[in-house]
């Protein structure tokens, strides 16, 4: 029993080596560029030349929660397209807003367990290019972010893998929504403005009324 127990155990493991697929042996050959954003209402060109600033106050374009959107255009040379090949979007968190963050944490080894990419906005998109738009959620952190696109191919069982990637070599910068209600501001400047009155009113009373009753 012990001994098939471990050749199990190494069949798992081997297994889960086998199906681990690292983003290092995917080809690199697709081509995705940010075309125009939306800031405030208004079109923007894309950054020229792109900006390379992965962290916050950088100098990259800044689009807020809920309101902006960036448009892109991606590309896949023909050679690397099969039929039925689609193309998906996802927005990506850079090396800097996923850096000791498990939550965001990309996983090198194995890219289908990638957490720092958790924005996809569009799939089955036509091969080889195409363009897309992504509106910026409601419920996302200040971070900066890129656009990955993937190539998915169909296998021989009818099911589909990601054969090839490309990726925006600007970043974005994202500001998060202010969700503090006024009315809780308000309440907090309140506190803290008559606080110190409401001490100083308690330690009178403790040491000049209390004590004479």
């Amino acid at each position: 029993m012990a001994s098939l127990a471990l050749q199990l155990c190494a069949f798992a493991a081997l297994t889960v080596l086998a199906s681990a697929i690292p983003i290092s042996k995917v080809p690199m050959n697709g081509t995705v560029m940010v075309t125009s954003l939306m800031m405030g209402g208004q079109k923007s060109p894309a950054p020229s030349p792109p900006c390379t600033a992965m962290d916050l106050g950088g100098g990259c374009p800044v689009l807020q929660a809920a309101e902006d959107s960036v448009s892109v255009s991606y590309s896949f040379p023909a050679a690397v397209v099969k039929p039925g090949s689609y193309v998906s979007l996802t927005a990506c968190y850079s090396a800097t807003s996923s850096y000791d963050r498990a939550w965001r944490k990309p996983n090198p080894n194995d890219f289908t367990k990638s957490k720092d990419c958790p924005y996809k906005f569009a799939t089955k998109l036509p091969v080889p290019s195409g363009n897309a738009t992504w509106h910026v959620p409601e419920k996302i952190p200040d971070s900066t972010i890129f656009i990955r696109a993937w190539l998915w191919n169909q296998q021989p069982d009818g099911t589909f893998k990601q054969a090839n990637f490309g990726r925006t070599k600007t970043y974005l910068e994202i500001k998060k929504i202010n969700d503090i209600p006024t009315s809780m501001k308000g309440a907090v400047i309140a506190c803290c403005l008559f606080s110190p009155i409401m001490v100083a009113a308690i330690m009178c009373y403790e040491k000049y009324v209390k004590k004479n009753i």
